[in-house]
């Protein structure tokens, strides 16, 4: 059977952990520990285990790619403060991404 490991994303750069200014260090660490945990578990397991079927997809890696280079991304109405601030066209929120970001999130991992 196969399974699916998807890493958390760089939560750290959302509007809520913006406007509370704790992106930089506090939710970001957090976050980083807890992804190298997952990935070395995840290989780890794969290695030990090359009967299993299991893929490892970053969202992290996604969404910062996203928020790096929103424009080469086709969201309609972009404005650069869509990197930083909930309503557009990548937070829906102060936390939760659009439907257009999780769009590109599994183009992303059908071409795993």
């Amino acid at each position: 059977m196969p399974g699916l490991f998807i890493d958390v994303p760089p939560i750290d750069r959302s509007p809520s952990a913006i406007a509370l200014e704790c992106e930089d260090t506090t939710v970001q660490a957090r976050v980083e520990t807890w992804n190298i945990s997952l990935h070395t578990g995840v290989t780890v397991f794969m290695r030990e285990t090359p009967q299993a079927n299991l893929m490892l997809f970053s969202a992290h890696t996604a969404l910062a790619d996203i928020l790096d280079r929103p424009e080469e991304y086709d969201f309609t109405d972009f404005t650069e403060d869509d990197t930083t601030d909930e309503g557009g066209a990548i937070w829906a929120d102060e936390l939760h991404v659009t439907n257009a970001v999780h769009e590109v999130m599994a183009d992303r991992m059908l071409d795993m």
